[in-house]
């Protein structure tokens, strides 16, 4: 038989969707908790999607922006057990660990002034990323 999962993506902490089968490499289903903080406020979305198995020891993530902070956890599941798999993202850990990175985050442009951002707990690479959000 063909896997089957539920597909959905919602701000909050569930969703919920229809059923589809998966094709391809995706071998597996995948429940995404993504949460990013920023100016103090913590925005939650969630995630069910078919994925590919080799995700799935990826554990928490968290990335550090300097004026944002993301934080997401992929857990894999088949069957009944998505129904009471749960997700949970770390805890926070403020704690500078020595590392630092610089840091460039802008809402309404594509320019922003440099800055460096201390790391904190289980962060320990920098990344380059770019891209544009679309609110709605």
């Amino acid at each position: 038989t063909c896997l089957q999962c539920e597909i959905c993506h919602s701000i909050g902490k569930s969703c919920s969707g229809p059923m589809k089968t998966c094709t391809g490499g995706e071998d597996t289903c995948g429940i995404i908790l993504h949460e990013v903080l920023i100016g103090g406020m913590a925005i939650s979305s969630s995630i069910k999607s078919c994925v590919p198995s080799h995700v799935c020891h990826l554990g928490p993530v968290t990335v550090n922006y300097g004026k944002v902070k993301a934080k997401s956890h992929l857990v894999c599941c088949t069957g009944d057990d998505c129904r009471t798999t749960s997700v949970s993202l770390p805890p926070d850990n403020d704690v500078p660990n020595g590392y630092q990175c610089p840091a460039c985050y802008s809402v309404d442009s594509f320019q922003c002034s440099n800055e460096v951002v201390n790391c904190t707990g289980s962060e320990d690479q920098c990344v380059d990323l770019a891209g544009l959000m679309n609110a709605g």
